[in-house]
């Protein structure tokens, strides 16, 4: 076997550093010993200029002691990869450099042989991807809606501080993850693959979602984004649709009350001509064993005629009127519509109302309609433990406040939804038998003349609604 020599040997490997694609040099003693052509053109010098040429004085300043440290590593084997850094030419253009080092024998004696790439266009287009993507960070973070950019395969690419901030989420919980996983719209995924496919150029999707304990209804949009997804927007719609819920149910209400005062007046007539003609009667001194019965006809007549004058009046559009009322009146009046109710349902009620009771100032007709509210809620939640049921109300004076109480022995109210019952469309009841609002409206009314509405758990069983109003200080 002929041996190679060491001459030889640097003969071979200047033979193939001439074809190589990199730029190659060696160092010795500190100082360029040789370099390709490659190198040479890269820096612009000639070999002889480069012999008299220290190997720092062509990298940047700023990144001469991490190229040091880089390459002493990189011969300890302490390092693999290469390093990068900022190299000069001749005429003072800097450019981008990724270099590898080794410890070779050359010309018989130790040396470093150095091997770099130069990647100033690789970094130019890393700068111009980095600065394009912080503005879309930009553009993004300006948005006021909630926005994520969804990848081909489904999954998040990013989101902005809005989407954060109203679903109560970090880039780790979010980023990566399946989209479906985060946004629970129905039909989501078949949707955004139509977008994807270019089937259709915008998808809306309206959904309820929970965010952060609370249940909101949301529009989606979406439409392609260039090649590599689908851009997603997210409109919180909760407040416009509850007002359009309200004025639905405004209208609604509006129309069964229209309805219920016509019924009222068809039903007065003919009670105003039983109880007159009943009073009648018992004037003509009638045989004693009739005068019981036509006693029971005038008083039910009587009785039916102020539950249809009370339903004339809760039905009748009122301005708002604010008057020093007692409160004792106002209930009684709610108690009475309510009594053949209480009286077919078997639900007893007792009063405990203060005699003494200050007047507070109020308008009548909301007040009514707070209590009504109240007294159907305790009514519909007495109904579901099947069982006799028993209406409490109290009325007194505490702390210069009017307190009226109302306690049922129902089923209650479980403990996660105490705070809730009073948000606007939040209900327990099957669709159809509950929009929500009620409770709401009571508390808009009772907060609005500068009182306090709140629940709590009876000790035993069941719930007490208690309402709080200043007393009429003149």
């Amino acid at each position: 076997m002929t041996s190679i020599t060491q001459t030889s040997q640097d003969e071979i490997f200047q033979t193939m550093s001439m074809s190589s694609p990199a730029s190659m040099y060696i160092i010795q003693d500190g100082r360029f010993v040789f370099a390709n052509h490659r190198f040479l053109d890269r820096i612009g010098l000639t070999e002889d200029e480069l012999l008299n040429t220290d190997q720092y004085d062509l990298i940047h300043p700023e990144d001469s002691e991490m190229v040091r440290q880089n390459a002493i590593e990189m011969l300890k084997g302490i390092r693999t990869t290469p390093y990068e850094y900022r190299a000069y030419n001749k005429a003072g253009e800097m450019m981008w450099v990724a270099e590898t080092v080794t410890s070779i024998q050359y010309q018989g004696r130790r040396a470093v042989l150095g091997s770099a790439l130069n990647i100033t266009e690789q970094k130019k287009a890393e700068e111009t991807l980095k600065a394009q993507k912080e503005l879309i960070d930009n553009i993004l973070a300006t948005i006021p809606d909630a926005v994520l950019v969804v990848g081909r395969d489904s999954n998040v690419i990013l989101a902005n501080t809005a989407f954060y901030d109203a679903f109560g989420m970090n880039k780790r919980e979010v980023e990566g993850r399946p989209v479906s996983e985060i946004i629970l719209a129905p039909h989501l995924l078949k949707s955004l693959l139509k977008i994807l496919l270019d089937q259709e150029p915008q998808i809306n999707l309206e959904f309820k979602q929970e965010l952060k304990g609370n249940a909101k209804t949301l529009v989606v949009s979406m439409m392609k984004m260039g090649e590599k997804g689908a851009l997603l927007i997210l409109d919180n719609v909760t407040e416009e649709r509850q007002k359009q819920e309200r004025l639905f149910l405004t209208d609604r209400l509006s129309s069964i009350g229209e309805m219920s005062a016509g019924v009222a007046h068809e039903l007065n007539n003919p009670l105003t001509g039983i109880v007159s003609l009943s009073q009648l009667l018992l004037e003509s001194n009638p045989p004693e064993d009739l005068r019981e019965d036509i006693t029971d006809i005038h008083n039910e007549a009587q009785r039916a005629a102020s539950i249809v004058k009370n339903l004339l009046t809760f039905s009748r559009k009122h301005a708002p009127v604010r008057e020093s009322i007692q409160l004792n009146r106002i209930i009684e009046d709610v108690l009475l519509l309510r009594a053949y109710e209480h009286k077919v349902n078997n639900i007893k009620v007792a009063t405990h109302l203060a005699p003494d009771l200050p007047e507070v100032v109020v308008d009548y007709h909301q007040m009514q309609q707070v209590f009504l509210n109240i007294v159907l809620n305790a009514e519909s939640a007495m109904a579901e433990v099947k069982n006799p049921g028993s209406l409490i109300v109290t009325t007194r004076r505490l702390n210069g406040l009017v307190t009226v109480s109302f306690s049922d022995d129902g089923p209650g109210i479980p403990q996660e939804n105490l705070h809730r019952v009073f948000d606007p469309f939040f209900t327990t009841k099957e669709v159809g038998k509950g929009t929500g609002l009620g409770l709401s409206i009571c508390y808009g009314i009772v907060t609005q003349h500068g009182g306090k509405i709140y629940a709590k758990n009876n000790a035993g069983k069941g719930a007490t609604f208690i309402v709080e109003l200043p007393v009429d200080s003149q």
